[in-house]
């Protein structure tokens, strides 16, 4: 491991590595995403904390046509409780103006370790209509071991790009080390990440045929593991993976 993290170290002073983990939009790694029409993508939309401030938003996708799944993050800090009174404001595709949508079930992430268990679903005030086909299925997988290589893609609204397109990351995968559920550090992923595509899917499937979320995207690290992220971007981007939580929200949807 010493003789890796020294060989990086060495790499990591000449051009080829800072074009690596550097370019433009500040993505460590490849940055692949390509824009799509919004009309494109009806099972996303972005989800903002207040309806008073639409300066930050995350994302959020449909797992049925009355609720939403996200990441806790985003509608609440993590260091203060949920409750079922918090409101957050959702702006979809389909629908003109914010849609109000109220936390039903949340998992409770640690402080400075969003990784684990950073989810919410929320159930928009008003439904929207949907084709079962534009709703995301919950990932079938029961162990998280088996997500490991799994080629994967990301959809969701980063704040570095224009928020009237949606954008995409069709060329990514899941890291291949071993996964722990344990260890609170969900699974590690080398799709391009930035502020705004916090609660974005992580799937795979076609976005017209009922595509498959295998984890919720929650953090994209950078400062000091810019040069090991630009060889082992799933260092640094993390995400909660779905099927060791399915079980606590599956009884809550009208469809399965």
């Amino acid at each position: 491991m010493r003789n890796l993290f020294l060989t990086i170290f060495i790499l990591c002073f000449s051009s080829s590595c800072t074009q690596l983990v550097r370019n433009p939009s500040n993505i460590f790694g490849r940055d692949d995403r390509i824009k799509l029409p919004l009309k494109a993508a009806p099972s996303v939309g972005r989800l903002f904390k207040n309806r008073l401030d639409l300066s930050s938003w995350g994302t959020a996708f449909h797992i049925s046509q009355c609720h939403l799944l996200s990441a806790y993050h985003v509608v609440k800090s993590t260091d203060k409780e949920m409750t079922s009174n918090d409101t957050a404001y959702f702006l979809s595709i389909k629908e003109k103006g914010l849609i109000a949508a109220k936390p039903i079930a949340w998992g409770t992430p640690h402080k400075g370790n969003l990784n684990d268990n950073d989810w919410v679903i929320l159930k928009l005030e008003k439904c929207i209509s949907l084709t079962k086909n534009e709703i995301f299925q919950l990932s079938p997988y029961q162990n998280v071991n088996e997500l490991r290589s799994l080629k994967v893609k990301l959809i969701g609204f980063p704040e570095d790009h224009d928020p009237r397109n949606v954008y995409i990351d069709e060329k990514c995968k899941v890291g291949d080390e071993p996964i722990d559920p344990k260890d609170g550090d969900g699974i590690g992923h080398n799709c391009a990440t930035r502020p705004g595509n916090s609660g974005s899917p992580i799937f795979h499937g076609s976005l017209n045929s009922r595509p498959i979320a295998i984890a919720i995207t929650v953090s994209s690290k950078g400062n000091l593991q810019d040069s090991i992220s630009g060889y082992f971007p799933w260092i640094a981007n993390r995400a909660t993976p779905i099927a060791p939580i399915r079980a606590a929200f599956q009884k809550l949807l009208p469809i399965k």
